[in-house]
């Protein structure tokens, strides 16, 4: 039998709960893969909020996980979103050039679109590419889509 830790009580048991998902999805997020290119799935879009400490508000977050398809890293999942892992505002453009590409290269020009597209296209296959680039000795990992390889499954 586990041994119970000091100062574990029911509602501290109830927040950590309320966490698990959030770590189950950041397990991938520091993994991206090396630059080149990438057959991928589309898996369920996920959204949070976050504190702009900067600007002082709340903002929110938008993060895609894709899988990899074949090749040695076949099963892997990273996200859309390159070396930050999520969407935010100052990121919103590069989602919705995704959400373009997902939507047969019709334009979508705004954020609430781009979710409802990427969403409605979960399982749906993607071409994408790795890329890096450094920027004042930091480097940075961008994750490109190409193209519309083979659109979501219909649902029953």
């Amino acid at each position: 039998m586990a041994q119970e830790i000091e100062g574990m009580s029911g509602t501290f048991r109830d927040l950590v709960g309320k966490f698990n998902e959030e770590y189950r999805d950041r397990q991938y997020t520091d993994w991206l893969p090396e630059p080149g290119d990438y057959t991928v799935a589309v898996g369920r879009v996920k959204v949070g909020q976050f504190v702009n400490r900067r600007a002082n508000r709340t903002e929110p977050w938008v993060r895609v996980p894709v899988t990899i398809m074949d090749g040695p890293h076949a099963g892997k999942e990273f996200p859309l979103g390159g070396s930050r892992g999520v969407f935010t505002p100052a990121g919103f453009g590069y989602l919705g050039a995704a959400a373009s590409v997902v939507a047969n290269g019709e334009p979508v020009m705004d954020f609430g679109t781009a979710l409802e597209v990427l969403g409605a296209n979960e399982g749906a296959i993607l071409l994408v590419r790795v890329s890096e680039r450094e920027v004042e000795g930091r480097k940075y990992t961008n994750v490109r889509v190409v193209q519309l390889v083979a659109g979501a499954a219909p649902t029953a």
